[in-house]
Parts: structure tokens; sequence; C-alpha cells
């Protein structure tokens, strides 16, 4: 025998094999596509409520995913205090500035000794400087932006509080050119002169590509080598092309304002001085006021920000603030992708990035899932394009009747459902050993081996054979059952109302899947009923919608075409199942015109029982499933029972099913019994 070697490792996650069975999908979509006949929303609704699938297979739904960044947003706005951002950098200048000052003091003490083993030149020459650094402390203007101004030109005497103020004139730099550039203050963390002439030059160059742009120009290739020339300040990450480089920027830009929109009138008034031109030279600045013109310019929309309420008590300062609100943006910009992708059930536009971000790799994989529902469907052949729209295949539809048979088989004990024999013999389709002498009439099941030897026999060998009818042999057939069953559905608005509808078209698919499997050679025929009635093909019957059929509910009509149906198999057992949840309240006049009478008056209950009667005479039983139960319903079925000698049963959607079959095949036991 051959010898077979595995390797085995440690579970570590990603060993798990994702895969959609699309029969699952099928079966979630069922109900949706039951209750409103369309399978685009069906797939729409689908994609935005998720499924488990019983392999464990788990799709999560758009609407969880969108809960999921509500949560986020709504922590985000409940644990900080964003306004304390200004007081954080008042206080920080407050304390470098406090820190200068006390070096600044002990130097003049320092000065001022009589230390022999200081040079009086050098003593001279601190005490100076200490004098001078004094002065422009006590006259430090009040208004922080302007004091952060005076402090560029300051020599500080205190090492750590000349740190202190770098970083937090870095800050402040970093923060400004966040409004445009994503992450600029996380990548370059020391804001170096040099740095600044990197981010002038890019700038500049920035702006002569927009402008070509708006002239009309293509700078697809331009941004490219952009891209490549800036690595260095833009990052790896950088978008691919310009628009989403021009995207990327509009929600820097909406993110700054939305800030200062969440700030008081006066921190931020405070805040906007702080960030003022003055941080950088003349050529910067000029190169950061001409691009923010251009953007707007470009911007299909008003860069207006949101207004964030923070209601918490946790204090920022300016980099986590502005951490914050560029969170706060990507949630709502994936919100809104979500949603775009809730209505056109594409996921396309959804960036996987930013999902995969903020929902992590499992909501991904979903997105993902979701994004080939359709193809994964069509390549298993359970959906196709017809006549312009989208339909399931016999095979999903033979799928949902399976299901809906097995549901309903579930409830019901184990019984026999083989052939069965019928009160008339009907024509023969059964092929027997047996066989006998051709006689005028019978069918014609020719044995041609006996036939052939009859013909040798009595006029000797040699070709061609003469036959003569006298030599026909043919097999005998058995006489096998044949039944005929027309399913009245009510497909009237009350149906759907009451929560009914679902339960019968799946009672009819149900239905149809028994008899198609277990009696091949009886007939169903459907038939709805609303303010008309018509036959329904079994194909069609996953798309019947309550607005096809109009207003009413016309037993009348319906039955009159359950008639006309089984008349054409007179040798056969006939029945009629009606599901319905009301009393009849649409007939047909004289005229073929439809009458509505609600509350049921006396002509549509005299049309309707003339119906009755009419089925009666020709042997046609018709059993009722009441989904309804008030009085006056009870007074018609009743009424309906006695005239036909049919039965009523009162029932609920979730037992329709094992009602329908069990009268179905209990029926069958019945004929069985008396043929």
């Amino acid at each position: 025998m051959p010898r077979y070697r595995a390797r085995y490792s440690r579970w570590d996650g990603s060993q798990n094999h994702r895969e959609i069975d699309p029969e699952e999908v099928v079966d979630a979509l069922s109900d949706d596509l039951l209750q409103h006949g369309d399978l685009q929303r069906a797939l729409r609704n689908l994609s935005h409520h998720g499924f488990n699938g019983k392999s464990g297979y788990e799709m999560r739904g758009l609407q969880d995913m969108r809960a999921g960044l509500q949560r986020q947003r709504r922590d985000l706005l409940s644990q900080h205090h964003i306004d304390s951002l200004y007081d954080d950098l008042k206080r920080r200048l407050r304390d470098l500035v406090k820190r200068e000052r006390s070096t600044v003091e002990q130097r003049l003490k320092d000065a001022n000794a009589d230390n022999p083993d200081v040079p009086q030149e050098l003593r001279d020459a601190l005490r100076k400087m200490a004098e001078r650094n004094k002065q422009r402390l006590d006259t430090l203007p009040p208004d922080p932006a302007a004091a952060i101004q005076t402090l560029r030109d300051h020599e500080f005497l205190d090492p750590q509080a000349g740190a202190e103020y770098q970083e937090l004139l870095q800050m402040l730099q970093g923060s400004l050119l966040d409004a445009f550039y994503r992450d600029m203050q996380e990548r370059l963390q020391n804001l170096t002169p040099a740095h600044l002439d990197r981010v002038r030059e890019m700038t500049r160059d920035l702006n002569g590509m927009l402008e070509r742009r708006m002239d009309g120009e293509n700078v697809d290739g331009d941004y490219q080598q952009f891209r490549e020339q800036y690595q260095d300040v833009l990052g790896p990450n950088a978008p691919d092309n310009l628009d989403a480089f021009l995207q990327q920027m509009y929600g820097q830009m909406q993110a700054a304002q939305s800030l200062l929109n969440s700030l008081s009138e006066e921190q931020r008034e405070g805040l906007l001085d702080m960030l003022g031109e003055q941080l950088f030279d003349a050529g910067l600045q000029a190169e950061l006021r001409q691009l923010a013109g251009t953007l707007r310019a470009m911007s299909p929309f008003a860069l207006t920000g949101r207004d964030y309420r923070f209601y918490g008590d946790e204090q920022v300062n300016l980099s986590q603030a502005l951490d914050i609100l560029q969170q706060l943006q990507d949630i709502e910009a994936l919100d809104h992708q979500l949603e775009q992708a809730r209505f056109s059930g594409q996921t396309g536009d959804v960036d996987p990035e930013l999902a995969e971000r903020l929902l992590g790799e499992t909501a991904l994989d979903s997105l993902n899932d979701i994004g080939r529902l359709r193809q994964t469907l069509e390549e298993a052949g359970l959906v196709e394009h017809r006549d312009g729209e989208l339909k399931l295949t016999g095979r999903a539809a033979r799928a949902i009747g399976q299901r809906a048979l097995a549901d309903i088989f579930a409830d019901l004990k184990t019984r026999s459902s083989g052939s069965h024999t019928v009160q008339k013999r009907g024509p023969g389709v059964e092929q027997s050993p047996d066989t006998k002498d051709y006689e005028f009439g019978d069918p014609f099941h020719l044995d041609l081996r006996q036939t052939v030897m009859n013909a040798v026999g009595r006029s000797g060998a040699g070709t061609p054979v003469a036959m003569q009818p006298n030599d026909f042999v043919v097999h005998q057939t058995e006489q096998l059952a044949s039944a005929v069953t027309v399913l009245l559905l009510d497909v009237s608005r009350s149906m759907p109302m009451r929560g009914n509808f679902v339960a019968a078209k799946k009672v009819a698919l149900a239905l149809s899947t028994l008899i198609r499997t277990q009696f091949p050679r009886d007939t169903l025929y459907l038939v709805g009923f609303s303010g008309i009635a018509r036959p329904i093909d079994q194909d069609e019957l996953p798309y019947v919608n309550v607005g096809d059929f109009g207003r009413g509910t016309n037993m009348q009509g319906a039955l009159r075409i359950a008639r006309k149906l089984l008349a054409r198999h007179g040798n056969a057992d006939r029945q009629v199942l009606m599901v319905t949840d009301g009393e009849p309240s649409a007939f047909y006049d004289s005229l073929g015109r439809v009458v509505v009478e609600y509350p049921p008056g006396p002509t549509v209950l005299f049309e309707t029982m003339r119906e009755v009667r009419q089925c009666t005479k020709q042997g046609i039983t018709i059993n009722t499933f009441m989904l309804e139960g008030s009085g006056r319903l009870k007074g018609f079925v009743t009424e309906l029972a006695r005239a036909n000698r049919g039965r009523v049963l009162f029932t609920s959607p979730d037992r329709l099913g094992r009602y329908v079959l069990k009268d179905f095949l209990g029926g069958r036991n019945r004929t069985a019994r008396r043929g």
C-alpha cells in the first residue's frame, strides 16, 4: 500500500478557509425574495443584514459595520474634552516662560555676586544677556500667539525651556501642514529649516501641477513623477493618482475646519492666531496660501467641516485633537461609502484600507464577499440574466422548494408517500414485461422481437419481412394513479400585512417540489388571486408580488380558472387547495369586469358560492386553509364547506405548511383505501 506523509502546524488563524456556499446564500435570501418578489432587492438586503451559514461561515452585514462605526464615533465624542487643547497650548507656553524666567533671574544673581573665580568681563556679559532676556520676558505680549511669535528671536538661557519652545513651535507648524498633507507631523518629527524648504518646493510644484490641470492639461504622468520625487515627504503610502490625492487633501482640510468648528469662539480665534502665517517664512506662506485657494476652487463641495460636540472628560492637546478629528473624518467617509454600497449593492467604491483600519480584517473579508455575491451565484449556476433582469435559475428555485419541503417535513412524522391508486382508471403509462396481441385502441408499446418472430413463423425466413396486423404484440400497461391539484394562492395586500405571504409561497414551492419528486405523474397548477385571478407559472412563483393583482379578494375568478384547468384531466382525481386570509371581496361581472365590494356584500358572496357549486357539480373538492379566524369569515367558510363537502382548516403561518402537506398526503391514503 502507498504510504502518505502529512505535516501539521499550530493553528494561528491564518489557516481559516473562507468560502461562500452559494446554496446557503440562496437559502438566506429566500424569505426576502418570496416576500417582495425582487431578487436584486433581496441581494441588497442580504448585504445589508449579513448572514451566518450552517457551515460556520459568517458574512457581516453593512448595517452591522455602520453600527460599529457609530459606536466608535460615540466613544470618541464621549471620551474626550477637546476644548482643553487651547488651554494646553497656553499652559505649555506659560510653563516654558516660567522656566526661562527662573533661569534668567538665577543668572542675574550669579552675575551680581562677588565671585573672584569668574572674570568680571564674563560676569558683565552674563548680566547683560540676562537683563535683555528679562526685559523681553517682562514685555512679552499677553496674547499667546503674539508671545510665541516674539519668542522666535529669543535666545533661551534655559536649555529645557528652549527645547519645549521648539517642540511647541514644531507642533503648531506640523498641525498647520497637516491641514493640507496627511500625517505630515508624524512623518517629519523635527521640522528643521531643511524640511520646511523641502515642503515649500513640494507645495510650489503641486501648485504648478494643479494650475495646469485647471487649464485642461492631462497631468497624470506629472503626478506620478511628483509622487516619486517627494516620497521622502509624502511617505510610501501616498495615493496612486492625483484624484485620490486631492480627495485626501479635501479630507484634511475638512478635518481641520471641523476642529475649529468644534471649539468655542474664543478658543477658535486664539488657535487661528497661533496657527497664523507667521509660523513659516514668506515663501512657504505664499505657497500654502495659493494651495488653499486652489483646493477650494477645485473642490466639488464646500470645505466647511462638521461641527462635533465633545462631552467627555479626557483632556487632549492639539496633536491628539487633530488625530481625533481625522478619525471622525475617516469614520464619516467610510460610513458614507457603506451607505452608498447599501443602495447600489456594489462595494467597489469602499476604501479597503480604511475599512480594514477602522473595522478590522473580518469586515474587509465580508466586504469582499458582498462585492462578489452576484458573481458567486452566477458561477454556481443559481442566478442568471433573463429579459434584462436577474433571476433565479430552475436549480435555485428547486433548492428553495426543497428547503421549504424539508422544513415542513421536519414537523411531520415519517410516512410513506409512494404510488397511489384512484377511483377511476387512468391511461396506462408504465410499461409491463407481460405482453398481449395488439387490439385496436391499445397503447402501441410494441414488443419488436415477438412481433418479428410471429411474422417470420407465418411467412418464413427472408427479407424483407412481411408483416400483418395479427403479427403485432404489445406490452401490457399498468393502470397507475393520476391526480391533479390546483393551489389557489391569495396574493391580496392583507397577506404580507399579516405576515402570511412568505409562508403561503413557501407552501406552494414545497408542494410543487413534493409532487415533482414523489408524484411525477401528478399535475399541479398554481393560481394567484386578488382583484384579478390568473395562473402562475411555477418558475414565476418566487417573483409574484401583491401589487401585480390589484385590490380585493376574487375567489370566484380563482375557482373559475381552477375548474377550467381541471376539466382538462377528466380521468384524474381532482382537487382544489385554497390558501387565503380573508373572505371574498371581488368578482367578475357578466362583462368580465372586476367589481370590488368591501365590506363584502350579498352580490360578491352569491357569485362566489355559485362558482363553488359549479365545482361541486363537477366533482371537484375544495379544501380551504384559512389564515384568519374572524366570526364573519368563519360563517362564510362554513357555508363553503357545506356546499362543497370539502374541509376547512384554520391555521397560522408557521403551521400552514404541515397542514397543507398532511392534507395532500392524507388524501392519497384515503383514495388508496377507496380504490
